[in-house]
């Protein structure tokens, strides 16, 4: 019996596989959560000239640096700037400007003293302490000089990047195209919600769960097909899907059983197997595969074991596609809130929730209990995966546990 290999091999020898999509620009306000295709340098220093950091009066540090209770010094209002005017003078000895938070600050003065430490009078003020030189005034390139790069090439573009983006003035953006993907669910068992069911029949669950992960994960499920069990059917969905996706995604029909169609199908259709049963559970059969320059990821039926595997492997795939960074997920310890009681012969992946931990740790929990492949209740706001080494015994409560963030 061929060895089977580990999820980093098989990752591995998938990824090669994975080809970034074509680009396009598109508006800023367009872009959250796709991918820059392009390395972004800012076009202007920022802030781009010395601005004011709160609201009060733009004065001499040196006019004021004997000020004190039993020595106030009283300063002349000259002029007042608001933010997005420009000051009219400079500053003379004996002068102050009132200033509002954000607007430039005028030519001669040294620091902004903030209008709760002042006394105004109708056409001066009386200040009582001093006050040292650029305090309250943000410089000119302070958050980012011109040039500077704001952002790397394959960055998402989460809400602060947008933000970033548009303070530089850049209304549009190069991203890579969000990957098309095709979703094939095999087996003449499965009825679409609506319609009308038989006690031989179960509603098409993953045809809904898988559609929202490829979209949760960037993708765009441009079809989602039940497809029954009979050679000839598979045979034609595959050839019609690879044509129009970047990525072919099926569940069923890839174990070992008499209607486990899918390693036959691919096989007869000439395509290259990249990997076919992996040492881990839930989702030992999963199958990696290219055919007419498109991969295709063949998962299990169980709704488990579909979740685990295309978080795994299908989620990579799709963040390769519009991404330089190749494995998109973190790893961290977590204390298991409570105990496991089975032996792991094989490497095991159980979904997890994070919960208030004890002395210093973090502390996760398992979802449902012991989790089966088929149990789609055991991923119910799932937020992470508990990575159980093969060959692993009962896990005490308390114990550290390896989690993959999702």
């Amino acid at each position: 019996m061929t060895k089977r290999l580990e999820l980093e091999e098989a990752l591995e020898k998938w990824l090669p596989y994975i080809e970034k999509t074509a680009t396009e620009t598109i508006p800023l306000h367009l872009a959250r959560d796709r991918y820059l295709a392009e390395d972004i340098c800012s076009t202007m220093d920022q802030p781009p000239f010395n601005r004011s950091a709160v609201d009060g009066y733009a004065l001499k540090a040196e006019d004021i640096k004997e000020a004190t209770k039993e020595n106030p010094i009283t300063l002349t209002l000259s002029d007042t700037v608001y933010a997005g005017s420009v000051p009219h003078i400079a500053l003379n000895h004996g002068q102050t400007i009132h200033i509002t938070t954000g607007a430039p600050i005028p030519a001669c003065a040294t620091c902004v003293m903030m209008q709760e430490h002042v006394k105004i009078n109708e056409d001066s003020i009386v200040v009582t302490r001093p006050l040292k030189e650029t305090i309250n005034i943000c410089p000119q390139g302070e958050d980012y000089k011109k040039g500077h790069t704001l952002l790397e090439k394959g960055s998402k573009l989460e809400a602060a990047a947008l933000g970033l983006i548009a303070s530089t003035g850049i209304a549009q953006v190069k991203v890579y195209k969000q990957p098309r993907v095709c979703l094939l669910n095999t087996g003449s068992e499965l009825t679409n919600p609506g319609e009308a069911n038989t006690a031989a029949h179960i509603y098409n669950s993953n045809g809904y769960h898988i559609r929202a992960l490829i979209e949760q994960c960037g993708g765009i499920c441009i079809a989602s097909k039940i497809v029954v069990d009979d050679q000839a059917s598979l045979s034609e969905a595959i050839q019609l899907a690879v044509k129009e996706a970047d990525l072919v995604v099926t569940t069923g029909g890839v174990s070992v059983g008499n209607k486990d169609l899918m390693p036959i199908v691919l096989n007869q259709l000439g395509a290259e197997t990249v990997f076919h049963r992996l040492a881990l559970k839930p989702g030992t059969p999963v199958l990696g595969a290219e055919y007419e320059n498109t991969p295709i990821l063949a998962l299990s039926g169980n709704p488990l074991a579909a979740y685990v595997t295309f978080m795994l492997i299908g989620y990579p795939a799709i963040h390769s596609m519009m991404s330089e960074q190749t494995v998109p997920y973190r790893r961290v310890q977590a204390e298991l809130a409570q105990a496991f009681p089975k032996k792991s012969p094989t490497r095991r992946f159980m979904a997890g929730q994070f919960t208030a931990g004890k002395n210093g740790h973090v502390q996760i929990t398992t979802i449902g209990g012991i989790q089966g492949s088929g149990r789609l209740c055991g991923v119910l706001n799932c937020e992470a995966l508990i990575d159980i080494p093969a060959g692993s015994p009962p896990i005490e409560a308390g114990q550290l546990v390896d989690v993959i963030l999702l």
